[in-house]
């Protein structure tokens, strides 16, 4: 692997981008590609913190990730939501985008014309309080990053729970699990939580799929080892292994990058037991063994990867430390 090029998304914005909208950072990034090879990246462009007013904004690469259009907001928190968390599923060439409202709402939209528009989001709250049948939750939130569809078009995303009774808003304690979207996500499931008696406040998650119609799991988790926590899936009935910790993915507790390349996995995160610093992007071959490592920046914070079969190019993006998001190009 070799690092081809960094650059900064604020470079294809126009100079008073964040003054005339009153960000105050760009954060959370997510990117995935579509079949065609455009590129989307999408992030949460924030006034504040996690609960302040928050839009999302995307931008497309049609070049492998040379270039990119200027910031459209596609999910607008009126200047009193927080529209956080956003996951896109790339599906051949149709794209799902969900995020959450307020840690409270969830909602799902559908591009078919590789998201240059999207259709009026549909809210899946209800869905889900639904498939929990009653057990309790408090907050919500999907991803971040991407998640994952097979080629019979099931959609496949990570979820997480915050379920504190004294604490509407906190985040903590916290369970994960994995919302699947049968036949192009028309009729919806949930696992079962992951993990409980294993992972200490497990938050988010990144997925990828493996041979036979199993799916990978890489998890954020707040134990005291400090490791990347994986899990494998069975895709036929979204039902999940005991998570175990891969003492080679140390993790300062944030999240992580994951994707599909060429029959191997890429992932991304920072690669530090107590700091948000030394972004790395590895490859991974099916079993999780690390064939090559690369740093990407001495900076870090959330990161996500795509891969474009076509140029043999993965792209991160990544926060740079400084409220704003980078992409790194990486020749595989």
């Amino acid at each position: 692997m070799r690092l081809i090029s960094t650059q900064g998304l604020d470079l294809f914005n126009a100079p008073a981008f964040y003054e005339t909208n009153g960000y105050t950072s760009i954060r959370i990034p997510g990117i995935t590609t579509l079949d065609c090879g455009r590129m989307i990246c999408y992030y949460e462009c924030r006034r504040g913190g996690d609960w302040s007013p928050i839009d999302v904004g995307m931008q497309t690469s049609n070049d492998g990730g040379k270039t990119w259009t200027p910031t459209r907001i596609i999910a607008d928190g009126k200047g009193r939501n927080a529209c956080n968390n956003p996951v896109m599923i790339a599906d051949g060439n149709t794209l799902y985008f969900l995020y959450c409202e307020n840690y409270k709402r969830l909602f799902i939209c559908k591009s078919e014309d590789y998201g240059d528009h999207f259709s009026e989001p549909v809210e899946l709250t209800g869905e889900i309080d639904r498939l929990m049948h009653g057990r309790f939750w408090s907050v919500l939130a999907v991803g971040p990053g991407h998640g994952v569809a097979l080629k019979d078009h099931t959609l496949f995303v990570p979820i997480w729970f915050g379920c504190n009774r004294i604490d509407m808003f906190a985040h903590h304690p916290s369970y994960i699990a994995v919302l699947r979207g049968k036949e192009r996500g028309s009729e919806w499931d949930i696992s079962l939580p992951i993990g409980e008696n294993v992972l200490k406040d497990p938050s988010e998650c990144c997925i990828a799929i493996l041979p036979e119609d199993r799916l990978l799991l890489n998890i954020r988790n707040e134990n005291s080892i400090h490791r990347r926590a994986v899990a494998v899936g069975d895709a036929f009935d979204n039902t999940w292994a005991s998570p175990m910790f891969d003492d080679s993915l140390p993790d300062p507790v944030c999240m992580a990058g994951l994707c599909n390349c060429a029959g191997d996995i890429l992932f991304t995160n920072c690669a530090n037991l107590n700091a948000r610093i030394d972004l790395t992007m590895r490859k991974l071959n099916q079993d999780g063994r690390i064939l090559e490592s690369i740093k990407i920046s001495t900076f870090g914070g959330y990161s996500d990867v795509c891969y474009s079969e076509g140029v043999n190019i993965a792209c991160v993006a990544y926060e740079n430390g400084s409220g704003h998001i980078q992409t790194a190009l990486v020749s595989i």
